[in-house]
């Protein structure tokens, strides 16, 4: 998109939000346990801290590939540090703004475990984006067209949405009632099968969503 911010200058937008705003958005990333996608860090730190979501966006994709490299590296991180916070020559320095911004390139738990997270979701080729359904009654007709028509069948179109390779793509499967049926038992089964897993607790398993959604 023509109108997507780089990561540095959503950084230099970043250095004009109040210092509360800053901090706050800071103490969310070093804070937050990480999530199974990035989209939804980004929805839920910027309905928490209450910043512009394609600021949010534009700072954490634009680290997620390079924050597991900087995290450790204190003098990578520094150089970093100084290319983000770099003023123009009409503008002073934002007092504190580099100390927040090296908090941030140390958040490799929630930024770069997410990124990691979603990495794997995609590398398994298509990724579940979206669905909706559709619902219409098709009459049925003889031959005969003088002949009144009573009979139908009712067509469920259900379109599905997934990424593959970096673009949208989607298509549609017509489905009747008792075919709902049979997709809503599998998913229920898979569904299943992730509370059974979570149970096991052999691990921190990450969220796909904002937990205080439905709240």
């Amino acid at each position: 998109m023509a109108n997507e911010l780089s990561i540095s200058d959503a950084f230099k937008q970043f250095a004009a939000l109040s210092p509360e705003k800053r901090e706050a958005f800071v103490l969310f990333l070093e804070n937050e346990p990480p999530l199974a996608r990035l989209d939804s860090l980004i929805d839920r730190a910027a309905k928490k801290t209450e910043i512009r979501k394609d600021l949010v966006a534009a700072v954490l994709n634009g680290l997620s590939g390079l924050i597991a490299v900087v995290a450790n590296n204190e003098s990578l991180r520094r150089l970093m540090v100084s290319f983000f916070t770099e003023s123009g020559e009409n503008s002073p320095p934002v007092h504190g703004f580099d100390a927040q911004v090296d908090r941030i390139l140390q958040c490799e738990h929630s930024i770069g475990l997410t990124a990691k997270a979603q990495a794997v979701m995609w590398g398994h080729g298509n990724v579940y984006s979206g669905s909706r359904t559709i619902t219409q009654i098709r009459p049925l007709f003889l031959t005969d067209l003088s002949t009144n028509c009573r009979e139908a069948v009712i067509v469920h179109d259900l379109k599905l949405q997934y990424r593959s390779n970096g673009s949208d793509v989607s298509f549609s499967l017509a489905m009747s009632f008792d075919q709902l049926g049979e997709l809503e038992d599998a998913i229920k089964r898979a569904r299943s099968k992730e509370k059974s897993l979570r149970e096991y607790k052999a691990f921190q398993y990450l969220e796909d969503r904002d937990q205080d959604e439905g709240k």
